[in-house]
């Protein structure tokens, strides 16, 4: 688990957003709080994004990753 834990340390947002919706979440791994004020806030910074910061942290882990994905995918896609 530690070494889990430093992978994590090392990724900005984005890369731990595209890691868990890509890979899916590991058995048992859950979001720490820390972790969904972090992605909440980020995605919610996104023109793109038509939540809240407070709606975001309402969903569970697995939907607000999967918002938060989608959202960096149309930014992406709005850059092309």
């Amino acid at each position: 688990m530690m070494v889990q834990a430093q992978k994590e340390l090392k990724m900005s947002v984005g890369e731990r957003v595209e890691d868990l919706h890509c890979n899916g979440f590991p058995p048992g791994v859950v979001l720490t709080a820390g972790e969904r004020a972090q992605i909440a806030a980020w995605t919610a910074r996104f023109e793109e994004c038509c939540h809240k910061e407070a709606e975001l942290l309402a969903m569970s882990d697995q939907d607000m990753v999967a918002t938060a994905y989608g959202v960096m995918a149309d930014y992406a896609r709005s850059m092309m």
